[in-house]
């Protein structure tokens, strides 16, 4: 897992969860690696907000 910025900004860290979320469903090797062990299934991952 990368670093994170020195000051990293909640714009920039919500832009790149979303790009890894793009690159995981479609199955891109190194985000499926990624997002793998915490999620599974990249198909059944929502970046919406839970209530």
């Amino acid at each position: 897992m990368p670093n994170l910025p020195t000051c990293p900004s909640l714009e920039n860290l919500k832009n790149n969860a979303k790009r890894l979320l793009k690159s995981a469903r479609s199955e891109d090797p190194n985000a499926l690696a990624q997002v793998g062990p915490y999620f599974g299934d990249p198909s059944k991952i929502s970046h919406n907000k839970r209530s």
